[in-house]
């Protein structure tokens, strides 16, 4: 997700805004951005530890990254996004169908490794765009300056690069194809994203020193933990439970912002119908939480019965692609380079008077 600095200009932020630094609330902000990685570790040590730790795993894979999953689509559902997509048809509606039959003919092909290797490292940088999104929120309520943004998003990138693939022997289907391509990259890679991470690390750190005022705490925190949301990959040998881990952290924070986009933005419920729907869920959490639980039991229901009927590689397709398109997606609904995108979201994810109402 790209919330980029250029998405609103600063004239649109309120004095409050400015002073009060958070792009919700002090509560919310904590427990949705700032600290919602911490979830992850619950995951992990759960899992290793406890004799429920697989149906934790389970848990928090359907019940929170399905959903995360299937949010990208709700831009779909406002009314003047609709009628944008509609006018770039094969971008948004076209290039997912070609995506879930690229997975298709790969696995026919039986090289599904391929997917799984792409999935990985196109989740680096989604990931690492997401939180330098974010990051550009609070810069811009905290008076920083748009030339930060790409010394900020390139820093994250190459941090969790180099955490994401010092063992990358651990995520086999990668290791293999990079060692297909020259045995040393698997071992020159980590150190290649190492140095990458020093120079832009280094970078970001000088523009953030000629800064007029001081970083605000809330920026200080978020870009804090941030920074640390790749380490499961340094100390879980289990691949897998450490993206899980991880994840766990970027899938709240994606479903926080998606939620308080279409909070401010479609409340009260006007529109079409679909729009409605969506606004009166955004209104109200026990419809918010029917919403996320029904979708993770879907899915978990759709796993469950294509292993019984003994054809669970279809669902593996299905959930391939599904995190394909929200990657693809994303790159589309979040690009504030976008004229659109920039005037659809950019205002009710800045004003003071779209704030979260207790």
């Amino acid at each position: 997700m790209q919330i980029e600095s250029q998405l609103m200009a600063p004239a649109r932020f309120g004095p409050a805004a400015s002073v009060r630094g958070w792009i919700g609330s002090a509560g919310f902000d904590l427990a949705f951005f700032i600290l919602s990685p911490l979830v992850g570790l619950l995951v992990i040590f759960g899992t290793q530890h406890s004799p429920l730790g697989t149906a934790l795993a389970v848990g928090a894979s359907y019940l929170i990254g399905v959903p995360h999953y299937l949010s990208s689509f709700s831009f779909f559902l406002g009314d003047e996004n609709l009628r944008h997509y509609r006018t770039r048809f094969a971008v948004f509606f076209i290039v997912p169908i070609l995506i879930l039959a690229t997975v298709l003919a790969l696995r026919v092909m039986a090289v599904a490794h391929v997917v799984q290797a792409t999935i990985f490292v196109w989740n680096v940088y989604h990931v690492a765009a997401q939180s330098a999104g974010i990051l550009s929120l609070y810069r811009r309520l905290g008076g920083g300056d748009q030339s930060e943004r790409f010394w900020g998003l390139y820093a994250i990138v190459f941090v969790y690069a180099t955490m994401a693939f010092w063992y990358v022997e651990r995520f086999q289907p990668l290791h293999a194809l990079l060692t297909v391509a020259h045995p040393a990259i698997p071992g020159a890679l980590p150190f290649f994203c190492l140095a990458g991470a020093i120079y832009f690390g280094l970078g970001y750190a000088m523009r953030l020193m000629r800064r007029a005022q001081p970083m605000a705490l809330p920026e200080k925190a978020f870009l804090a933990t941030s920074l640390l949301l790749f380490h499961p990959y340094l100390w879980v040998e289990d691949s897998h439970l450490a993206t899980l881990g991880m994840l766990m952290g970027h899938f709240i924070q994606y479903l926080a912002i998606v939620w308080l986009l279409n909070r401010r933005k479609f409340v009260p419920a006007s529109g079409s119908r679909r729009q409605q729907w969506l606004g009166k869920v955004s209104a109200s959490l026990p419809l918010l939480l029917a919403a996320i639980v029904c979708s993770g039991l879907l899915f978990y229901a759709m796993d469950k019965g294509s292993r019984l009927l003994e054809i669970s590689t279809a669902y593996v397709i299905l959930f391939n692609s599904l995190a394909l398109v929200h990657f693809y997606i994303d790159g589309l609904v979040w690009a504030f380079k976008n004229p659109f995108v920039r005037q659809s979201i950019g205002p009710f994810l800045s004003l003071e008077t779209h704030r979260i109402r207790g």
